[in-house]
């Protein structure tokens, strides 16, 4: 039978909805199947179809656009339908199901062709003469789940009336409302004079939230690639029982408990308090839609915030207060236009169940009875939605996914999840949401095991003890190298021996500290080995610290001793400590014992403290004994199968304990330290020539350093950069850029991913990702995972209330084990807070590490950094608290608030941003802000940028909503309310100076670069620098060393020394920081390190009437070590810039 059009109209809100998904993604069929029992006549069955058909226009629509128009109209068609009967009795029972569940799975997944005709299909499978199968299907433009149900017990009526009409004969006289009518009256609700008042309640809804809500573990995926399935999760019935004595207990419908349980469930999974679910409701909300067909279900999107405080009460009561609301105003939600095609990722359904349709057929014999065996309907694509049908005695849920996204087993890891979480808040409606539990005890235990290091007994051997070993054991092998000075391991331990004397002699005995000032060279060794000798514990301190940080260090830590080089001690000269040259101990005229010191040094004893960044402004102390480091170095030792004779490289400072693997490695495994300079480490072009001359076999390196230096063509002999057997990066988080790098330069090295805080003595877990033929090979994830726990260590992630996470939902890392530090010094509040103690079961008690980085599990076995939990972020290998710039920066007399943020520039490339807000009325100064943060920071603590705001944005909770910082408008982010608001600005005028530009506009993401801009005022920090050298050394075939930076850092002035090649320049001893101005000059001699960095900042505060020079340390060409050499090549250098006095000289803090 041919269709002919009736008439048109255009498309309801719901259908609408579903167009805008139509044009990426086809539109899949609403499928249910119905079991027909008893004596059914057949050809009675097709006519109830047919009657059905011709009373219900939606059951004959299609869909086309009229000539000009894009969207298409609703065109109702004369009856028509499409039905088949299929015998299948001469089938097992087996193959019968077989054969349904496949045609069932053909027509869920086969699209929809909306424009042909006819829409409705039926099939009737013939199973025995009292069994059939009726399958009906229709595109999901015109039926929703309840539809499904409707229009089997509409067949039902049908047929029974075909039977005996006159029994039913009131259903040929309804007058049924059409839903052509139903879509017109919709679209014209959103025009009423009403519409604005309803529309209110949807107005202040922010829908970018749905971009962040994710379900870790699920695969990138569109709308184009939308594939449905679904997941039945088993409901037990004491549950249901549970769950409709809590709803009466609350006075709230049994949908909003389960729709707060599905939101706790996914707020964990997103790792999010602030969730957008998309909620389903049929829209029949009116008595003459009761029993309509059609598509009105419609999901709508329910914002909700989960305060993990709240009891799952409080949240039925809150979220429930605003489901009822979303459902009252939902005719009147619209979609903005920039979101007409935006998802609802998670969403959530509820109805009453109609289960089965059986009919009194009095005098006509055996009744045949309808029962609904499945359906299924997707209106709009999803990540997951839970749907719930509520029968009369029993709950049916469903979860749905996107099969294109996700694998069976992580629904089903996630459904077990929702069953748990769901259990516990039914028992428990009145404990905080965050103490729920999302895994039974059995799974938690399983994953405690899991990843739980292996328990080996090291030898109970100090470092100390290890590294006589290695003397013992290999006399005459090198030990530690720095330039042209070498030492073997006897050698090294003579002099070590002298200073532990010296020490002992002082007083320094057992878990004394004594303080560590030493530049990068050999003596920097043999004075850590000397503190560790003579029984005490070294404290590192960064002659560049600001003189207020580095003085309170040493009072905290109680230091009476400073071990030092002969020009650092300077220093400590207002300061009441003892300080001893390593030089001058040697130069004695009756040098002290070089036989070991007879010490009792126990695994027990203090090996180091180390000073992090601290949250409440002043930096802490964490207190690191041999064992912890005795039970880390022989791991690695073991696990990485280190050799004798290997070489290590260090190029980290020794204040930050990043490079104590290689230190502690080397000399425990009998291989050569070497001790780069800092301008080595820094330029791409010095590094590659260090090691082509004297090949490394083992590196630790931070992986932005490491992306910083091979800024160059990738068509560089890797060996020529490379160690040659292990790379480990750690300190911060390992990007897949980087690797695709090492992958692209054939790095000839095992590549190693390492992780661990402080407190957990230098590493915790590793990843070995193997070479890069293998790397290649594996799958090429986004995240590169931190691995597993060292042995005799353990980690587990907790949720916020203290309870296991499931395998990929994000939790805070918790540490135990061997490697876990005393604490912190003086500090016991802050040690009970970070350092507690858990207990699992009755039995079990373990002292955990709280380290505030996000994780998760992987299904693989291993573990994956996510971010941070609180404001600590690491930033060129060192931990930085932003609570510590902020506090300094509200000591500001001028800045009411402040917030620091981490903020990624590209990948390995990360910046700190500040954003501030004054005191009424005032202007701030950039540049002033930094210099007064500069005076109580160091360096690397410094923001790259400060921003003025006029307020704050705030979450709905009314915290700050650091994701929105950035996109607030700045009030004024650079001037100084004393100096004109822009610079001049001159552009590039040659070749070099344009090609300069262009590298300075793609490493500092500023757009326009003029000849007088600053590299360092545009937001350029060290990292960057080595970046800009590499490519320097790339583009103009020039090797400059950093200081060359340092002397001329604008544009115009940097494009000079590259147009006159003068790379020889970098290792003059003069820096000239500010040559304009009529007063005597400044001279002011370099801090520890040799650079003149952190001067710019102080020759700009002094102006442009001061002449400022700076004193470095020249880079290969000194060759002296005593103090006088040293003081008279800077004495001739001043005179080379003024040759006679008066001289105003200064000296670093």
């Amino acid at each position: 039978m041919e269709s002919t059009q009736l008439h048109a109209s255009p498309l309801s809100i719901q259908q609408a909805r579903l167009w805008e998904f139509y044009q990426q993604n086809a539109v899949y069929h609403a499928v249910s199947v119905l079991e027909v029992n008893g004596p059914v006549a057949l050809d009675t069955l097709q006519q109830a179809i047919a009657r059905v058909v011709e009373r219900n226009e939606i059951l004959r629509t299609a869909f086309s656009a009229l000539p000009g128009m894009d969207v298409p109209m609703q065109v109702v068609n004369t009856p028509n339908y499409g039905y088949q009967i299929i015998m299948l009795e001469q089938l097992s029972l087996v193959d019968q199901h077989g054969f349904i569940d496949n045609i069932v799975r053909q027509l869920r997944s086969q699209p929809a062709d909306i424009g042909q005709m006819p829409a409705l299909q039926c099939h009737v499978l013939t199973l025995s003469a009292r069994q059939h199968i009726l399958i009906i299907s229709l595109p999901a433009f015109c039926a929703d789940r309840k539809t499904l149900q409707l229009l089997a017990a509409e067949i039902q009526q049908a047929y029974y009336y075909l039977l005996a009409p006159a029994a039913d004969s009131e259903q040929e006289e309804d007058e049924l409302l059409q839903y052509i009518d139903v879509s017109a009256w919709q679209n014209e609700l959103l025009t009423d004079e009403d519409a604005a008042e309803h529309s209110q309640f949807w107005q202040h809804l922010d829908l970018t939230a749905l971009d962040s809500l994710t379900i870790p573990g699920a695969s990138a995926s569109n709308a184009a690639d939308f594939r449905p399935a679904s997941y039945q999760i088993s409901v037990p019935d004491a549950l249901t029982t549970k769950l409709e004595a809590l709803a009466r207990e609350l006075q709230a419908p049994a949908e909003q408990l389960l729709l707060s349980a599905w939101s706790l469930c996914l707020s964990a999974y997103t790792n999010q308090e602030e969730l957008i679910v998309g909620v389903g409701n049929d829209g029949r909300n009116y008595e003459e839609l009761a029993a309509a067909l059609g598509l009105y279900t419609r999901f709508v999107p329910l914002p909700a915030v989960l305060d993990a405080e709240e009891s799952f009460a409080q949240v039925v009561r809150q979220i429930g207060g605003t489901y009822t609301n979303a459902l009252e105003e939902q005719s009147y939600f619209v979609w903005p236009e920039q979101a007409q095609r935006q998802q609802l990722p998670l969403q959530y359904t509820y109805q009453q169940g109609i289960a089965s349709y059986s009919h009194d057929n009095g005098e006509q014999g055996e009744p045949v009875q309808f029962v609904l065996r499945a359906s299924y309907h997707c209106s709009e694509p999803f990540s997951l939605k839970l749907e719930v049908v509520h029968e009369a005695d029993s709950l049916n849920l469903q979860l749905h996914y996107a099969a294109n996204s996700f694998t069976q087993q992580q629904i089903c890891d996630l459904a077990q999840a929702f069953s748990t979480i769901f259990e516990d808040a039914l028992s428990h409606p009145n404990q905080p949401i965050k103490k729920l539990h999302l895994l039974q005890p059995s799974q938690e235990q399983e994953l405690r095991a899991q990843f739980q290091g292996e328990r080996v007994e090291f030898p109970a051997l100090t470092l100390v003890d290890l590294f006589e070993q290695q003397v013992a054991h290999n006399p005459t092998a090198n030990a530690v190298t720095h330039n042209e000075h070498t030492l073997t391991y006897d050698e090294l331990n003579r002099r070590a021996n002298q200073v532990a004397h010296a020490l002992r002699a002082q007083g320094v005995g057992h878990n004394s500290v004594v303080g560590l000032c030493v530049e990068r060279s050999v003596e920097m060794l043999v004075g850590l080995l000397g503190i560790l000798k003579a029984g005490g514990a070294y404290m590192a301190l960064d002659a560049q610290l600001p003189r207020q940080r580095l003085n309170y260090q040493l009072q905290d830590a109680r230091v009476t001793v400073v071990l030092t080089q002969q020009h650092l001690s300077s220093l400590f000269m207002d300061y009441p400590v003892e300080t001893l040259s390593i030089e001058a101990l040697q130069e004695q005229d009756a040098p002290a014992s070089s036989e070991d010191v007879q010490t009792a040094i126990q695994l027990s004893d203090l090996a180091y403290v180390i000073y992090t960044s601290g949250s409440t402004g002043n930096p802490k102390g964490v207190l690191i004994q041999h064992a912890n480091v005795s039970n880390y170095i022989q791991c690695l030792q073991q696990r990485l199968d280190w050799q004798a004779g290997w070489q290590f490289a260090t190029v980290s400072t020794l204040a930050a304990d990043l490079g104590n693997t290689v230190i502690f490695g080397s000399l425990v495994s009998g291989g050569c330290l070497h001790i780069l300079d800092y301008e080595v480490a820094t330029s791409a072009a010095r590094w590659r020539q260090y090691l082509r001359q004297q090949p490394i076999d083992v590196l630790k390196i931070v992986p932005s350093h490491l992306s910083a230096l091979l800024a160059t063509d990738a068509d560089v002999d890797a060996a020529t950069w490379m160690p040659r057997q292990q790379l480990i990066m750690g300190g911060e988080a390992l990007s897949r850029t980087l690797i695709a790098r090492l992958i692209e330069m054939q790095a000839p090295c095992e590549i190693i991913n390492h992780y661990g805080p402080t407190e957990s003595t230098i590493g915790a877990l590793y990843n070995r990702l193997g070479h890069v033929e293998q790397i290649a090979q594996g799958p090429q994830e986004r995240i590169v995972p931190i691995g597993k726990p060292l042995d005799n260590l353990a980690a587990v992630i907790l949720n916020r209330g203290g309870n296991m996470v499931p395998v990929g939902v994000v939790g805070e890392l918790y540490l135990a084990g061997a490697g876990l530090a005393q604490g912190y010094l003086n500090k016991p509040e802050q040690t009970q807070e970070k350092f507690i103690l858990k207990r699992w079961g009755e039995d079990e008690s373990v002292r955990y590490y709280r380290t505030g980085d996000l994780a998760r599990y992987r299904a693989d076995g291993k573990i994956e950094f996510v971010g941070r939990a609180d404001t600590q972020v690491k930033i060129r290998g060192f931990r930085v608290e932003l609570g510590e710039i902020e506090q300094a920066l509200q000591r500001h007399p001028l800045v009411q608030e402040g917030v620091v943020l981490l903020q990624e520039v590209q990948p390995d490339e990360q910046k700190l941003a500040a954003y501030v807000v004054a005191t009424q009325g005032t202007i701030l100064a950039e540049k002033e802000l930094k210099s007064f943060l500069q005076e109580r920071l160091p360096a690397y603590m410094l923001p790259n940028s400060i921003v003025q705001l006029a307020a704050l944005p705030l979450t709905l909770n009314g915290k700050i909503d650091r994701k929105q910082l950035s996109a607030q408008e700045p009030i004024n982010s650079t001037a100084s309310a004393s100096e004109p608001t822009e610079k001049t600005y001159i552009r590039p005028r040659d070749h070099v100076e344009i090609r300069l530009a262009t590298i300075w506009s793609q490493i500092l993401n500023v757009p326009i670069i003029g000849v007088l801009d600053d590299f360092f005022e545009l937001g350029g920090n060290s990292i960057i620098a080595v970046r800009l050298m590499s490519l320097i050394h790339k583009e103009f075939a020039c090797d400059l060393a950093l200081s060359a930076l340092f002397k001329h850092p604008t544009l115009g002035a940097f494009a000079r020394v590259l147009r006159q090649g003068v790379a020889e320049e970098s290792s003059a001893i003069i820096v000239p920081l500010q040559t304009r101005g009529e007063h005597l000059p400044f001279f002011c001699v370099h801090p520890s390190g040799g650079t003149v960095f952190r001067y710019q900042a102080f020759a700009r505060a002094l102006g442009t009437e001061q002449p400022f020079y700076g004193l470095q340390s020249p880079e290969y060409e000194l060759g002296a070590s005593r103090l006088e050499d040293i003081a008279a090549q800077y004495v001739q250098a001043i005179q080379e810039v003024q040759p006679s006095g008066p001289y105003q000289i200064g000296a670093g803090r």
